[in-house]
């Protein structure tokens, strides 16, 4: 998602899931946009979802897992799961 796209969603006060479903690689740079749009979200009461799953390459994931990343942000197996658990906590 570009940054405008990020900061339109910021501005309208909705909560963002990062699909990491068909993600193959993630770099400090990818890392540091989540968990800066964690902050910014958290800030504003707002949540940031991550959608991690078999199709999310071993290297993210054990990334995610070291790096502690999941534990800080809810992952879910599917965008339905994440998308359904948004509507739970309303």
């Amino acid at each position: 998602m570009p940054s405008r796209a990020l900061e339109e969603r910021l501005r309208e006060g909705r909560s963002l899931i990062i699909d990491l479903g068909r993600s193959t690689f993630l770099d400090s740079t990818a890392l540091g946009v989540i968990l800066n749009a964690r902050a910014r979200w958290e800030e504003r009461g707002l949540r940031v979802l991550l959608v991690v799953n078999g199709g999310t390459a071993y290297p993210v994931r054990n990334a995610l897992h070291l790096l502690g990343v999941d534990t800080v942000l809810p992952v879910f197996e599917s965008m339905d799961e994440a998308l359904g658990n948004l509507r739970d906590t309303r």
